[in-house]
């Protein structure tokens, strides 16, 4: 009987180490997902920024020229 108290005893050692070993695995997963997520964020981000400054660039442009053009320091800003 002790044999298979200690078998039994091992056997859930065993599992628990398994399981402790897959809770760090998927913890390690996790948190490259939300790397993942977070460079994906930032890439939208990034495309939206270089989507507006496409449309809004000719009249930006303009703008600062024309600024640059006045003698005036409060029309430089």
């Amino acid at each position: 009987m002790s044999d298979s108290r200690e078998w039994l005893i091992q056997w859930i050692r065993d599992a628990h180490a398994m399981e402790e070993q897959a809770e760090t695995m998927l913890s390690g997963q996790l948190s490259r997902l939300e790397v993942a997520r977070a460079c994906e964020q930032n890439l939208w981000e990034e495309e939206a920024m270089a989507d507006w400054l496409r449309q809004h660039l000719p009249g930006t442009t303009e703008q600062f020229l024309a600024r640059a053009d006045t003698e005036s320091q409060e029309a430089k800003r």
